[in-house]
């Protein structure tokens, strides 16, 4: 395997898993508000940490035992709840909180324990040049339908990546005109750029589909026949869970577990319900149920916090001094406590501390991340900006956090004499106010910031590409140029030493506000083994063993 000399430690960061399919990759937004993330197969570093309270086991990414081989189990099921059904198994879809679509859909390659590129579909990658190398395919491949895995697949699946508006992200940097097949099992890829977010984490997370046995329609609910994965699909109920079975003709390993079945619950209280009497067996912890559940004796799993929630502002609505104003007023600490239980973290700069690439040198360098709720200076700036009398729209997805945050806003808002009118959409009509460059109807919102690769320069250089926020002008095409370029700059202390700047960039317009680094969290059956969390916070099933 060829390696660029600027990736060596890159590599050792990017441990997305090729597991985790998200919603709109370019900017890492999200369906689900709540913070939890969606499924995922490859390993993270090893280590603990301490949880609030409670007297069962909280461990951090990697727990689980890696010594031997794991123990015969004759428990050969599953059950992981799901947060909610997209309506596709198709790769193309969107499966936040669903089934991690690579489980029946592998990728060209992933990851091992010591973050060497392992081949899966490919059994070679050669890296010529930064936005340049060549895949050698396997050539004993055949999906279920009978046709030969070739070079054609991956055009092909490229291509379609391309056509889907929610997965172009995957792609956007890959050059399809110029990108080709050498021979049937060689495929040549060429880059309109260099991007650190690309290779290899981009091309991990896209599942080949054949281009012979490809049906638009068959692929939303049996995508067995045109994909090669450790799982097939053995039933689906919209609305309702998948079962996935073991593939009986896959190429490498079985899986540990032969069986998953993943159930729809996304009511809190039903997913506790559900967790204690074990008819799941993995499922999300919400915040005020975490202590309880580890409490009766399930384990506690938390990954690094790498997603942070924040205030979107409308920057065609609200002038620098109203963003600043509004930001000084919003009480992140109270948020923690009484919406998070105490289980979110502050942040100090626009991102989440636990991004892979953070450096204390970047937080704090403005006022409004080291004061924090600071009202006096809240209504300084909104006499300033003229906010003062004002009444603001703020819109929520009627999820239970974003509907606290908009509550504790107004009254504190109200404070300082500015009134707050609180409009709930749901989550799809919500995105797409969001996502509109030209949106009038309101001043603030709110969005999990977060990007598969797990770095912050990627999320601080792209979100504002993708999702605004009104945000237009001068400073913000020269912010675009700059993002690029920190993008594509391979060599991590060069690009370190570029982020100070880029985010005081950044700060001068704060076209949002973090407001807290919110808490990814599981609650496990303590019989299950070989738990482990990647780098972008998702549990990897592929990975996992009954202990007894």
């Amino acid at each position: 395997m060829k390696t660029s000399k600027y990736l060596n430690r890159i590599v050792a960061l990017l441990l997305v898993s090729i597991m985790m399919v998200a919603l709109l990759a370019a900017c890492g937004s999200s369906d689900d508000t709540s913070g939890q993330p969606a499924a995922s197969g490859e390993p993270a570093a090893s280590g603990e940490s301490a949880a609030p309270g409670g007297s069962g086991t909280s461990t951090s990414p990697g727990s689980g035992s890696d010594s031997g081989p794991p123990p015969v189990s004759a428990r050969d099921t599953l059950v992981i709840q799901a947060t909610s059904d997209p309506g596709t198994l198709s790769p193309l879809g969107g499966s936040i909180g669903f089934v991690p679509s690579t489980l029946y859909a592998e990728a060209l390659f992933s990851y091992d324990l010591d973050n060497n590129i392992i081949p899966r579909l490919a059994h070679d990658v050669e890296l010529i040049a930064d936005d340049h190398l060549i895949v050698h395919l396997r050539q004993d491949l055949y999906f279920p339908s009978g046709d030969q895995l070739t070079a054609a697949d991956v055009l092909f699946t490229l291509q379609l990546y391309y056509d889907e508006p929610t997965r172009r992200g995957f792609v956007r940097v890959i050059d399809l005109e110029r990108t080709r097949a050498i021979d049937d099992f060689t495929v040549e890829i060429f880059q309109t750029e260099v991007s650190v977010a690309q290779y290899p984490s981009r091309y991990a997370l896209i599942g080949i589909i054949s281009e012979k046995a490809y049906d638009p329609v068959e692929i939303v609910t049996n995508p067995n026949p045109m994909v090669i994965g450790p799982y097939r699909v053995a039933e689906y109920i919209s609305g309702s869970g998948v079962r996935l079975e073991a593939n009986p003709d896959y190429y490498g390993d079985p899986p540990l577990i032969p069986n998953l079945h993943f159930q729809v619950i996304n009511e809190p209280a039903q997913i506790t319900n559900a967790l204690e009497s074990g008819v799941i067996q993995v499922g999300t912890a919400a915040p005020h149920d975490a202590d309880y559940l580890q409490d009766i004796g399930l384990n506690i799993v938390r990954a690094p916090d790498t997603r942070s929630h924040s205030v979107m502002y409308n920057c065609t609505t609200l002038n620098y001094d109203e963003r600043i104003a509004i930001s000084y007023a919003i009480n992140s600490p109270a948020i923690v406590n009484t919406v998070w239980n105490g289980w979110a973290t502050l942040t100090d700069y626009p991102g989440a501390p636990g991004k892979l690439d953070y450096e204390p040198i970047w937080g704090g360098r403005h006022d409004i991340y080291v004061d924090l709720y600071n009202l006096d200076k809240a209504r300084e700036y909104a006499e300033r900006g003229g906010l003062i009398g004002r009444t603001l729209t703020i819109i929520t997805d009627s999820s239970d956090a974003y509907d606290a945050y908009a509550q504790i806003m107004q009254e504190d808002l109200r404070k300082i004499d500015v009134n707050v009118e609180i409009v709930r959409y749901d989550r799809a009509a919500f995105a797409q106010i969001l996502a509109s460059p030209d949106a009038v109807d309101y001043d603030i919102g709110f969005g999990l910031t977060f990007v598969v690769s797990g770095l912050a320069c990627f999320l601080i250089s792209d979100w504002t590409i993708i999702n605004n926020c009104g945000w237009f002008g001068p400073t913000h095409d020269y912010y675009w140029e700059r993002g690029r370029e920190i993008i594509g700059t391979l060599d991590w202390d060069t690009r370190q030493a570029m982020m100070p700047e880029f985010i005081d960039l950044f700060l001068e317009t704060n076209p949002w506000y973090a407001i807290v680094a919110v808490p990814v969290m599981w609650a496990l059956d303590p019989d299950l083994g070989g738990v482990r969390v990647d780098g972008a916070g998702n549990l990897q099933y592929a990975f996992m063993y009954w202990e007894s």
